[in-house]
């Protein structure tokens, strides 16, 4: 697909802008690397911010399918994104990563450290129909602390926090080497735990659909709706014809009864199937528009940003040594 095509699909835009609605990368930036850095002493940032990234590797992927229209089921694909974003494979891509640094045990625990602190961040914001897995593949229930809204002053605070955090850390950032080394078979040991990266989540799709994760089994039983109870978490809501309709993740609209509201925006949803394409409305809470997204591609962007600078610095120092 083209890439104006794809930037012009609704459906498709909508859904490279949540990005699982947590919190922006600039907050876990800056918590992330003090936090990491309190704990394991003289930790490179450049592991400290790619550990920032791993426990939403698969939430971009799964954008990046839809982006792409690979033919696959959405709720196929949401149920394994929802195995693979747990901690339990961000400590299997954190050892992939970490087998191919020569300081591989403290890469390790950096990016677990990371990954975790990552998933605590995320459970501490009201985030209905959503939350993190700290305990699969043996317990498959959200964990959510809900403690403020993604748009509160909170979220303001950390997300300059992270910005400036990283301005003022840049230059350390950049005059470390990431430290590759693929000698000994490393490439060997890397390529199999990212196998099993990819492949493990296959057996275990079906427990975040009897778990009702994101209440993906509630909108997969459509026959069975009526009187259900559901939640939605950050999703896009359109007006048609003087009424709100809610676009789920497979692409769905679904009417929101009760929601009196005049303009299009992005809402968290309480309700209760009273149709099978209709939901009344219980509460709601209407999200800041535009705010998260633009915080997360500027600190996704940093990132990326970080990581060439460290490559071309860490050669410029070396050929200056040289």
């Amino acid at each position: 697909m083209p890439i104006g095509e794809i930037v012009a699909c609704p459906f498709l835009r909508t859904s490279l802008l949540s990005l699982n609605a947590m919190p922006n990368t600039l907050v876990h930036i800056g918590i992330q690397g003090l936090t990491t850095r309190a704990i394991i002493k003289n930790s490179d940032f450049i592991w400290i911010y790619i550990a920032v990234v791993i426990p939403d590797l698969p939430w971009i992927l799964q954008r990046l399918v839809q982006a792409l229209g690979v033919d696959v089921n959405p709720f196929d694909l949401r149920q394994y994104v929802i195995v693979q974003a747990s901690f339990f494979f961000c400590i299997l891509l954190s050892a992939a990563l970490s087998s191919l640094t020569h300081a591989r045990i403290k890469t390790f625990f950096i990016l677990v450290l990371g990954s975790l602190v990552h998933l605590l961040i995320d459970a501490t914001q009201i985030k209905w129909a959503n939350g993190v897995h700290l305990f699969a593949p043996f317990d498959w229930s959200l964990l959510n602390f809900g403690w403020y809204w993604p748009d509160s002053t909170a979220t303001y605070v950390f997300t300059v926090f992270g910005l400036v955090y990283f301005l003022i850390m840049m230059c350390s950032s950049v005059r470390v080497s990431i430290g590759l080394s693929f000698k000994g078979g490393k490439i060997w040991i890397a390529s199999g735990i990212v196998f099993c990266y990819f492949a493990l989540p296959l057996l275990f799709i079906d427990k975040p659909f009897a778990a009702d994760n994101h209440y993906v089994k509630t909108l997969f039983e459509k026959s069975e709706r009526v009187g259900n109870y559901v939640e939605f978490d950050r999703n896009k809501v359109f007006i048609k014809d003087g009424s709100a309709y809610l676009k789920t993740f497979s692409g769905e609209d679904i009417m929101l009864q009760a929601l009196k509201v005049d303009a299009a925006g992005t809402y968290s949803i309480k309700g209760e199937f009273s149709a099978l394409d209709i939901v009344v409305v219980k509460d709601f809470h209407q999200h800041t528009a535009g705010f998260r997204d633009i915080a997360t591609y500027i600190g996704l962007l940093l990132i990326v940003g970080m990581l060439i600078g460290n490559v071309l610095g860490f050669k410029s120092l070396r050929n200056v040594k040289n």
